[in-house]
């Protein structure tokens, strides 16, 4: 499964933002070890070594994603939601401006 690179780009920013470690590349696995782009990745997790780690890997798709498809929550309310925005949300919105 693979996620749009909006999406990609949100984790990457959240990451960032409490200085974690982001890594972001193709990955490629031989003989003689891992490489994510030229990074080598036992090298990089080497670093990490006797420590508690999170690692989160996505692969990121070129394909373009309706967001029909995709489910979230909205921040205002909770509630799930499929498209651009909470349709709870916006009739309330529209509501209150007396629309």
């Amino acid at each position: 499964m693979s996620i749009s690179k909006s999406e990609a780009r949100r984790l990457v920013k959240q990451a960032a933002e409490v200085d974690a470690h982001v890594l972001r590349g193709v990955l490629q696995i031989s003989q003689e070890g891992a490489t994510l782009d030229t990074i080598d990745l036992l090298e990089w997790l080497a670093r990490h070594n006797n420590e508690e780690i999170i690692l989160v890997a996505a692969a990121v798709s070129d394909g373009k994603f309706q967001l029909d498809d995709i489910v979230r929550t909205c921040q205002q309310c909770g509630r799930d939601y499929k498209g651009d925005y909470c349709e709870y949300c916006a009739d309330v919105r529209a509501r209150l401006r007396g629309d």
